[in-house]
Order: structure tokens, then C-alpha cells, then sequence
């Protein structure tokens, strides 16, 4: 999908042009997975040539301002017919369609007989009904079809942004640091709430995107009173994921099916997003900041959209019986660099919080909102919802601000605590300089576990941003999410053995290089033996981890085909017993995952002038 901006991301006019791709799970899965993929395995192990693919069933789509027409240009193959600048009523297009009039006449006879009719459809079979439906349930807020584009065809304008480098807050660091607060009080604005009132939200009900199907019983005046049920939810998406990844039949990446399922997801998560977001905040405001975790456990490093990522974790590991007693640890960066940072939350937070002591999501550097602006999530999350069939055009800005409003909530760092000195530190980046204590008379020992909550009254949640001028402490929770190891280059150079800390320059100086020595003296201070941290794809590219500093920090990374350009592999690590021992593990390895890498791209183009996303296809 694509969207164009004279502005930035969030201004985008109703009149530009959106475009689309999409993402799906691993190759080598055991179980269930290993039926769709053996004949793709097996052909991939006999040839190193990029597979070929299917050429896109459509190539775009158009709504004109009637909105019971829809416009193709291309070939309808699942339909056996060619149509080529064609005005069809959606009703035709529907494998399921009936007459309007036929619908209405029914549609409040028939109205509990439907909701259980639609509980029981695949979602393939929704999909395929959306059209005709639309029609009859967008009212006055008609929306527009989201355009599609096939990224691998499509040539932006200016280079593509979206590359595997590591992210610098350079551009970002500002002189006068504003303190920013997301509270309900300026999210839920006089319009979100007329959006969400009884009323408003009533006009769904019957329909594929009724919010009614997710929810607990209950009634309130409302929908942002009402709450989510994570199990109905979770369904919805499992059963997604399981049809949208199945590439036996159909291995295109950007078919007509597949943009019409996307378009299926969204719209049903478009009013539930907020809800999720509440329900969380609920959870998580009674964790600390350093939570605490017992072994066993499986740890996975960054995801950065690639839901597909996801659904192997989710098919192998989450809902395999091997691992029922396991807590899941993920070490952040949900969001940006992939197409599918939304369906990925959804999904952990259903998790969450149908066992919140099982999982734990760890906040990563993008899980903060001046850096997901720069990098595609607040785009993605407004092009997708501002151009749909029946959502508002709000929707995407309230998702936006939901999502980052809970990661204020999140964790900056795990401890796994195990027998005696048996124990890990866990964070997305590395460990804070003590010279950021409140306290500096206390500046000259290292941060303990118990210091780092302290901060949990001040700074909870934390409204982190990459600064070099917020207060000391939140400065120290900020280099939990940016610091990195020193590299090998200059750690053997004299001049940088002589402090335990460095100023990181390449992430724009509000962090730092920590060295051997002062990992070394954290260790101690806190009684653990091992930091497992993500972060840094280079240091995982060959082989999924990294060891440094005589095995005392490991580096993990779980996203595959990265940016959706990169040949990476992947990996996780599993902590065992009660001394917690730590087993990497390569999760994917790059031949696995390349038959899924068109399902990862996305691609940005920035605005020279104001550095806003100009463009973004996926």
C-alpha cells in the first residue's frame, strides 16, 4: 500500500493514491505447517534461484463516488473473467453476494441467525463477502478502497528509506525537550467519542465488522467502556494467519485474496485497537519496570513487522504442548521496517491478556513515539485506516496514539532470577551509564535492579524520547532501550579502555557504548551472570546470534528477509532450570525464510525538505 503526502504521514489527503503488499509464515515449520511448505522446501533445497512467482491477480483497485461501484484494472482471475477500466457493482464481485434489496428486507429478521453465521465463516469466505455488504453499511461515512500496488513492481519516486541500518535519533534530539503525555483525556477527543458512541457504533451490527463478536457481554453508552474478549479475538486471528500463509495453492504475495483478507482484518480491528490498548494499560501499570521472570522461558529478539515471524513462533513454539509451561519473552522492536506491525500487537496482546504471567513484552527503542513517527508505523497505521470501506478517518490516528500510549506502560527490562547467583538481565539495548543516577553521590557503582524500580513512582509510565536533556533518570531508561556494546574496532583501540562508558555518536549522542569492564561490574552489582539483549542486526545476520565479552552478552534478532531486502537468519534462546542455563537457537535460517520474503516488504520514501514520510508502499 502506498500513500502520498505534501506534509507527512499523518496529513495524507483522501484524493492521493494507496498502494499494497503483504507478509506470510516459515518454510521449514514442523506440524501443522510442514504439509502447506514441503513442496516449496523441496524445491528450494534443489536450486538457489529465486522462486517464481505468480503475476498478481489484480493490479489495482479503485472506488469511484458511488459506492456501490467499484473499478478494476487487470485481471480477475479467481473470477475466470478480464475486465480493464470496468465500472462492476461490488455486489458482482462477491461469491456470496445477493440483491440490496433482498438484504434489507431480511437483515432485522435475520439479525442473531447472521452474527452466528458470520462467528462461523473462514475468513476468506468474509472477505469475499465484503463487497456486496459495504454497500449497505457505510452510510454517510462512505469510505474509499484502499489501492493496490505490487511493491516489486512499483518504483518510488526517491530512494527507498526503509534499509537495515541502525536507527539514529540524531534528527529527533531537540535543545528544548517537550514533555509529552498521551493520557484519554487528549486521546478520546469530543469526535473519538462520538465515533465510538452506542449510536455510531450500532450501525455494524449484523455486519463482518461488528465489534459486538469480540466483545464480553455487556452494555455501556460507549464501546471504549467495553472490553475485549482476547479468546474470540485471538480466534479471528489465528485463523487469519493459518489462510493467509498458506502458499500450497497460492503463493503470490499480493493476490486479490490476500489484499481482500487484509482488508477483512483491518476493518474488524479498527474499533478493537483502543479497547486492546485499555486492557493492557490495565496489566501492565501494576509491572515494573524491571520485572521479574522465572525459569523456564523462550526469549525472541526484534520482529519489526514481520508477522509471518510471528505465526512460526505462534505454530511452533506458542501452541506447541512441548512448550505449555514456558514464559515467552520478547525483547521489543514490534514495530516499524515491516508491513504488519498492527496484526503482530493484536496478537501479543491477546495473548497478554489471556495469560499476562506468561508472556512478557519488553519495550524496544521504537516502541517510543518520536521514533515510530520517523520510521513508518504512525504512516502505516493512517493509511491503512483512512482509507477503508467503513471506518472513520480517525481511527488511524486514535490506533497510533492507543499503541503508543501502552508502550509507555511496557517493561524496559526482565530479570530472570534463578538459584543463588544464578541469574539474567534482559533488555532490548544494553545497560545504563551510572552517572545518570538522580543520586550522584551514588554515581560511581553501577545501576542495581532494585535502583532502576525506584523509578517506577517518577517515571511510570515513561514517557521516554531520545534527549540528551530529560531528567537523569528517564535518560537511564532510555539508554535501556538504545545503548550498545562498544565495537570490536574500538574496544581494542587504548583510548577507549580507559572509561566504562562512551558516548555513542552514531545513534545521535543521547546514549552510549558500554565497554567489557562496565558489563562486567553490572553483573556483579546485580548478582547475574549473562545480558541477553536484541537491537543490532548486524551482529546477528550470519548466524542469528552473537556472543560478546567472553559470553557474558548475547545478541539475538527474530526477524527474517529484514526490510524486506535483507537474506538473514534468525534466532531465539531458551533458558532452562533453575541455574538458567541459555541455549541460542536458530529459529530460521535463510533458505527456510526466503520463500516468504515478499510478504516483508515495505518500503519509504522521506521528504528532503521536512523529513517526513513521503510515500510509503507495502
Amino acid at each position: 500500500m502506498t500513500k502520498k503526502s505534501s506534509k507527512s504521514s499523518s496529513s495524507a489527503k483522501s484524493s492521493n493514491t494507496v498502494k499494497s503488499t503483504k507478509t506470510s509464515p516459515a518454510s521449514h515449520a514442523t506440524g501443522p505447517l510442514q504439509s502447506q511448505q514441503q513442496n516449496h522446501s523441496q524445491a528450494q533445497s534443489q536450486s538457489n534461484k529465486i522462486p517464481m512467482k505468480k503475476k498478481s491477480s489484480i493490479s489495482r483497485v479503485t472506488i469511484s463516488s458511488d459506492p456501490s461501484t467499484i473499478m478494476y484494472s487487470g485481471s480477475l482471475s479467481d473470477s475466470g473473467s478480464s475486465h480493464s477500466g470496468i465500472n462492476r457493482p461490488r455486489s458482482q464481485i462477491s461469491n456470496h453476494s445477493h440483491s440490496s434489496s433482498h438484504h434489507s428486507n431480511h437483515s432485522n429478521h435475520h439479525s442473531h441467525h447472521q452474527q452466528e453465521m458470520i462467528e462461523s465463516k473462514s475468513i476468506e469466505n468474509i472477505a469475499s463477502s465484503i463487497l456486496h455488504n459495504v454497500s449497505s453499511i457505510t452510510g454517510s461515512r462512505t469510505g474509499k478502497n484502499r489501492n493496490r500496488v505490487n511493491p516489486l513492481k512499483y518504483k518510488c519516486k526517491l530512494p527507498n528509506k526503509n534499509q537495515p541500518i541502525e536507527a539514529s535519533a540524531s534528527d529527533l534530539v531537540s535543545n528544548n525537550s517537550a514533555h509529552l503525555t498521551l493520557e484519554p483525556s487528549q486521546i478520546y477527543t469530543p469526535e473519538v467519542r462520538e465515533e465510538f458512541s452506542h449510536s455510531t457504533v450500532k450501525k455494524f451490527a449484523g455486519t463482518e465488522y461488528d465489534p459486538e463478536r469480540f466483545l464480553y457481554p455487556g452494555q455501556a453508552d460507549s464501546l471504549l467502556d467495553r472490553k475485549v474478549d482476547p479468546k474470540k479475538l485471538l480466534n479471528f486471528i489465528e485463523n487469519y494467519m493459518a489462510q493467509y500463509y498458506n502458499i500450497t495453492n497460492d503463493s503470490d504475495a499480493f493476490s486479490q485474496r490476500r489484499m481482500l483478507m487484509d482488508d477483512c482484518l483491518w476493518d474488524n480491528l479498527a474499533y478493537l485497537i483502543p479497547l486492546l490498548c485499555n486492557q493492557m494499560v490495565q496489566i501492565l501499570q501494576n509491572e515494573m519496570l524491571v520485572t521479574t521472570v522465572e525459569p523456564d522461558a523462550l526469549v525472541f529478539g526484534d520482529i519489526h513487522g514481520n508477522f509471518n515471524d510471528i505465526y512460526y513462533i505462534y505454530t511452533n513454539f506458542i501452541t506447541n504442548p512441548k512448550y505449555e509451561k514456558y514464559r515467552f519473552i520478547f525483547l521489543g522492536d514490534y514495530v516499524d521496517r515491516g508491513p504488519k506491525p498492527l496484526e503482530i500487537l493484536c496478537l501479543l496482546f491477546c495473548l497478554k491478556l489471556d495469560n499476562p504471567k506468561r508472556f512478557v513484552l519488553l519495550r524496544g527503542n521504537h516502541e517510543v513515539l518520536k521514533v515510530n513517527r520517523k520510521y513508518g508505523f504512525k504512516a502505516l497505521c493512517s493509511h491503512i485506516f483512512e482509507d477503508t470501506y467503513v471506518k472513520h478517518r480517525i481511527t488511524g490516528k486514535l490506533a497510533y496514539e492507543s499503541f503508543n500510549r501502552t508502550f509507555t506502560y511496557f517493561p524496559v527490562a526482565a530479570l530472570v532470577k534463578g538459584s543463588g547467583r544464578h541469574g539474567l538481565f534482559l533488555c532490548h539495548g544494553g545497560i545504563p551509564n551510572p552517572k545518570l543516577k538522580p543520586d550522584l553521590s551514588r554515581s560511581s557503582s553501577p545501576w542495581t535492579v532494585a535502583e532502576l524500580n525506584a523509578l517506577n513512582a517518577e517515571f511510570h509510565p515513561a514517557m521516554l524520547e531520545p534527549s540528551r536533556n530529560s531528567p537523569r533518570g528517564l535518560r537511564a531508561l532510555n539508554e535501556l532501550l538504545w545503548n550498545d556494546p562498544i565495537p570490536i574496532r574500538l574496544g581494542d583501540k587504548k583510548r577507549f579502555q580507559r572509561k566504562p562508558f562512551y558516548k555513542n555518536k552514531k545513534r545521535g549522542g543521547h546514549c552510549s557504548f558500554f565497554t567489557e569492564l562496565a558489563l562486567i561490574q553490572f553483573l556483579e552489582a546485580n548478582h547475574v551472570e549473562m545480558l541477553i539483549r536484541g537491537h543490532q542486526y548486524r551482529h546477528c545476520k550470519r548466524t542469528g546470534f552473537h556472543y560478546d565479552f567472553d559470553y557474558r552478552m548475547l545478541t539475538l534478532f527474530s526477524s527474517s528477509n529484514y526490510c524486506g531486502t535483507q537474506r538473514n537468519t534468525t534466532s531465539y534462546a531458551a533458558i532452562i532450570g533453575s541455574e538458567c542455563q541459555v541455549k541460542p537457537h536458530v529459529l530460521r535460517t535463510i533458505d527456510e525464510a526466503y520463500l516468504y520474503k515478499d510478504f516483508n516488504i515495505l518500503k519509504l520514501t522521506v521528504d528532503r525538505k521536512t523529513n517526513d514520510i513521503s510515500e510509503i508502499v507495502f
